[in-house]
């Protein structure tokens, strides 16, 4: 969103069973309320599932000031990148962290700041990890990683696998990008409709949180295809086809060769640049 592909996320700290020793990402609208959390986070939070956060303002789920994360979001929006800005923070159980953060500015199709890519490193107990994400397709290339990583885990046939992340990866960035340009609501459609047509023919695929969770049985390649091509079509309807395409194809730019050449057969590329 076979792994790693080479150059991906480079500079990411390995995830361990340690809290705080993985990298979290957390992505916000430019008024800092959440539009997707990595499990990362939800693990270093103690938090019980992501649907919780979504929408929710990121003060709010970190225990601090309001006022600490408005003047965090305003300085990526004025200079592009913040590194290592370091803030205290609270879990679920109220316990106190030292977090790292740094953030990069995401811009839409026409240069407007639409919200914030975060990183976050607990530091309460290891010392912070080297990384060099600065920029918008670095975090993309940090998030494919991780959903790759995921759909190993499916063991599925190897176009199943390609399929499954390619597909994962561009729902989550225009679920995103929906979230940070038209709100919550809209966000929260995304995963109406693709539970709603995966039930009505019957694939056993559920998107929660911006997360998705599907049967052991796997699903047909024919259902990648046609769920996305609804996603892409009511982001067309919300916000227009060139600011959708161009997140897609943000997102298509950091896949391996071999990953886009298996999602082209796939037909999942056909919104994209070959």
């Amino acid at each position: 969103m076979g792994l790693p592909p080479p150059g991906v996320g480079q500079g990411q700290a390995a995830a361990s069973d340690s809290r705080g020793a993985a990298l979290c990402l957390v992505f916000t609208d430019a008024r800092g309320r959440i539009v997707f959390a990595d499990n990362n986070f939800i693990e270093l939070l103690h938090q019980n599932d992501t649907v919780s956060l979504v929408g929710e303002p990121l003060s709010k789920i970190l225990r601090i000031a309001p006022q600490n994360i408005s003047e965090l979001i305003s300085s990526i929006a004025q200079m592009g990148y913040v590194r290592d800005h370091m803030i205290e923070i609270q879990d679920m159980e109220e316990e106190p962290l030292n977090i790292a953060c740094t953030g990069v500015a995401t811009y839409d199709d026409q240069g407007v700041f639409i919200g914030a890519d975060l990183t976050l490193c607990d530091i309460t107990h290891f010392e912070p990890t080297s990384v060099h994400l600065v920029d918008h397709g670095d975090i993309l290339s940090a998030r494919i990683k991780e959903i790759q990583n995921e759909t190993k885990k499916q063991r599925g046939e190897e176009e199943q696998t390609f399929a499954l992340g390619y597909f994962t990866a561009q729902v989550t960035a225009i679920q995103v990008l929906l979230g940070r340009m038209g709100g919550p609501r809209v966000r929260e459609m995304v995963e109406t409709l693709v539970n709603q047509t995966a039930s009505q023919y019957g694939w056993p695929v559920e998107l929660q949180g911006g997360h998705l969770n599907i049967g052991q049985e796997g699903l047909p390649l024919n259902a990648y295809t046609v769920l996305l091509e609804q996603v892409v079509d009511y982001g067309t309807n919300i916000i227009g086809y060139q600011a959708i395409t161009y997140e897609m194809q943000m997102v298509d730019d950091q896949m391996t060769p071999h990953l886009r050449e298996m999602a082209g057969q796939a037909g999942l590329r056909k919104w994209v640049l070959s």
